[in-house]
């Protein structure tokens, strides 16, 4: 499940029907502070991290994925948000995402590439190509890469970003987090 949090884990259990084919079971809280029931409905996202909870569950003990790690052919995909009021990032008018948002958008999507495993940023090399503008959704595209400086201890876990507006690259990036030490991990026992 990948949940540091144990009352953030939805998952109750799993059994095997076929040899590619699961039941798992979930327990939905009444209430929770982040998926809020609306009109007496659960919210429906509670069903997208009940699923992806249930991929890495099935990942490790179905099919015996180690624990921390991960594919290097998959690529993530999330629109840029950008709070035009953050006191930070933009101090002054601007008809553009400024570069130091789109360096933040670099970084969270190496630390999202990461997870679990916990680290800091200790690489990071960008190459701009245009400005990335506020009134169109840019999408930042993220994919794991192998650790080319073949680091004995597996810690480094280096990503390739690109960030895609109106079909163009707006920027390609590459960065790499160095993990600390790993998460803890929790593991269901069939019934």
């Amino acid at each position: 499940m990948h949940k540091s949090a144990h009352s953030e884990v939805l998952l109750t259990g799993w059994r095997s029907v076929t040899p590619d084919e699961y039941v798992i079971t979930a327990q939905w809280p009444r209430a929770h502070s982040f998926y809020s029931p609306d009109a007496g409905h659960h919210d429906p996202l509670l069903l997208a991290e009940s699923v992806r909870q249930a991929i890495p569950l099935l990942s490790h003990v179905a099919y015996d994925v180690p624990f921390g790690h991960r594919q290097t052919n998959s690529t993530h995909r999330a629109q840029l948000r950008a709070d035009i009021n953050h006191p930070i990032l933009f101090d002054h008018p601007v008809d553009h995402a400024p570069g130091m948002l789109l360096l933040e958008a670099v970084r969270q999507a190496a630390y999202a590439s990461a997870f679990p495993r916990r680290g800091v940023l200790t690489d990071m090399e960008m190459q701009f190509f245009r400005y990335a503008e506020l009134n169109s959704p840019c999408w930042i595209e993220t994919t794991a890469l192998p650790d080319r400086t073949a680091a004995p201890d597996g810690r480094r876990l280096p990503v390739r970003v690109v960030a895609r507006q109106n079909g163009e690259e707006v920027f390609t990036a590459t960065a790499a987090i160095t993990t600390m030490a790993p998460v803890p991990q929790r593991v269901f026992s069939a019934p």
